[in-house]
């Protein structure tokens, strides 16, 4: 009898082993696969720190060129009022030139 018993006993132990190691098992594959998770979890919290640093930089660029766009349209409308007042003149001198030949040509036909 304590012989039986004595064999139970080691029969239940193994089968607690067992499902031990059974436990062992699924925990470990568990915490590999929350591994996992995390590191992916942080790989993409990087990235996006990256982008964000990113999208402000460009920001900063895209305020720059609105900035260098409103000067540079302002320097457009400068120069086209210039080259338009430059066109006056030019036909006044024209016609100041035309109107200096006319009364050349008649001096020299007095």
């Amino acid at each position: 009898m304590a012989s039986d018993t004595s064999e139970r006993l080691n029969e239940i132990s193994r089968e607690l082993q067992d499902l031990l190691q059974v436990r062992i098992t699924e925990l470990t594959s568990s915490m590999r696969g929350a591994e996992q998770v995390t590191r992916q979890i942080v790989t993409a919290e990087v990235e996006i720190a990256r982008y964000r640093q990113m999208q402000e930089q460009l920001e900063g660029e895209r305020d720059t060129l609105k900035t260098e766009t409103a000067e540079m349209q302002t320097r457009v409308r400068t120069l086209q009022e210039n080259v338009g007042k430059m066109r006056k003149l030019k036909e006044e001198l024209l016609a100041s030139l035309s109107g200096l030949h006319q009364q050349m040509s008649t001096l020299n036909k007095e």
